[in-house]
């Protein structure tokens, strides 16, 4: 398949990427906070279980999605000590908002988030980052609720 050869790709923004957490602002995890690694989101369940008959497949529509986000923090900066409190006392973040690098993308909004776990923290002064993984609901196949 030929392409567009005038077509322009676009850019992307690393000052854009960002954690927005409305519950608790000292979480918020702009892009000046981030170690070079940045944000990964990645979908952990599916958005529709097919299920086999005889000769074909039914498909049934998920209502949400889990979705894990791996942000790697600079651990020199203040927010590595937040995040380590907010796990040590209660991480459970609610809803989030995290924002792509690009705006031809839609923001990602996470409901009852959670910090549910944080990568090794390398201490030899070579690694800056503290790495951590927060998970939430993404609300999928909205037109379901327009049957009820």
């Amino acid at each position: 398949m030929a392409t567009n050869p005038n077509l322009i790709p676009g850019n992307l923004n690393r000052v854009r990427a960002s954690v927005i957490v409305p519950g608790n602002e000292t979480l918020n995890i702009p892009a000046q906070f981030q170690a070079k690694e940045g944000i990964v989101v990645a979908p952990q369940s599916a958005v529709v279980t097919q299920m086999q008959g005889m000769t074909t497949i039914v498909n049934s529509e998920e209502p949400y999605q889990l979705i894990q986000i791996t942000v790697a923090v600079i651990k020199s900066l203040a927010i590595s000590a937040q995040y380590l409190n907010a796990i040590q006392n209660s991480p459970v973040l609610g809803n989030i908002t995290v924002v792509p690098d690009t705006s031809v993308m839609p923001k990602f909004s996470l409901i009852n988030a959670s910090i549910i776990n944080w990568n090794q923290i390398s201490m030899a002064g070579l690694q800056p980052d503290f790495t951590l993984v927060i998970q939430g609901q993404y609300n999928t196949s909205n037109d379901l609720w327009n049957l009820v």
